[in-house]
């Protein structure tokens, strides 16, 4: 699914950062416009990393429950406000 969230991403004229099973510490990354966490289960480390990266960062989090394509593509559609200008219109 890695190639099929990286075209997503570039599509919208982002690079993706892509990290399964793991949780990196250290710098974060010095922009990030969204972080979107793929889980099932959201564990205790792995929400407080994600907030502390998000804080870090200043970026909202989306959490979602399936790796499907239209899943992230929404996801990451509402993280970076595509779509809401229109919503707005109507």
């Amino acid at each position: 699914m890695e190639a099929q969230y990286r075209a997503l991403v570039e599509s919208r004229g982002y690079e993706l950062i892509y990290r399964e099973r793991r949780i990196t510490g250290g710098t974060p990354p010095a922009t990030l416009a969204a972080i979107l966490v793929v889980t099932t289960v959201v564990s205790h480390p792995l929400r407080e990393h994600a907030a502390r990266l998000a804080s870090a960062c200043r970026v909202p989090i989306v959490y979602l429950r399936s790796p499907s394509l239209s899943a992230v593509r929404k996801a990451l559609d509402v993280a970076l406000g595509i779509g809401l200008e229109q919503e707005a219109h109507v």
